[in-house]
């Protein structure tokens, strides 16, 4: 076994215990670890890993904890992959459904290079950036479902003539 070939791990995150598994390049599964899910052992058990002295390449699902965990493991870690949850789901769909089962396939797919990869920053301004754009946005669309409902209501009441924004001016209300 030499020591460039690169031994491919799996992270199943939830938030009371998570899943971690790996494979070998030959195929060979490892020993796979449950444990809580806090900061300090994710920590421990990725470094377990470490330990083999190959390149560690790590992957994990798109979900609410991804964020957290990959700030955590992306230093310890030779290449992170965030993948999207629905295209594994398409490819490894296990009929004896468990996170064990989940790390064994998710660790294939990253072996065969089959999984469909998620953008995710590291940097944190444009991460908090980016996020407040996506509510603007979605405040700017309940306002526009909203008004819509209002001239709805205007038009059930026999008034017509609803153009522009006009109708939600203090003036316009009053006409």
């Amino acid at each position: 076994m030499k020591r460039s070939t690169p031994l491919y791990a799996a992270l199943d995150l939830h938030s009371r215990h998570s899943v971690l598994g790996s494979l070998d390049h030959d195929g060979r599964t490892q020993p796979r670890m449950r444990f809580a899910t806090e900061a300090k052992i994710l920590r421990t058990q990725v470094e377990r890993l470490r330990r083999k002295r190959r390149p560690l390449y790590l992957t994990m699902e798109a979900g609410a904890l991804t964020r957290w965990a990959s700030g955590i493991v992306r230093p310890l870690v030779d290449r992170l992959i965030i993948c999207e949850p629905r295209h594994n789901r398409l490819i490894n769909s296990n009929p004896t459904k468990s996170d064990e089962a989940d790390v064994e396939g998710m660790c294939l797919l990253l072996r065969l290079g089959k999984l469909k990869e998620v953008w995710m920053g590291t940097d944190r301004t444009r991460e908090i950036y980016r996020a407040l754009v996506y509510e603007l946005l979605n405040w700017r669309d309940a306002q526009r479902e909203l008004k819509a409902l209002i001239k709805a209501r205007y038009r059930q009441w026999g008034v017509l003539r609803l153009h522009g924004i006009r109708v939600f001016s203090l003036k316009g209300r009053e006409e």
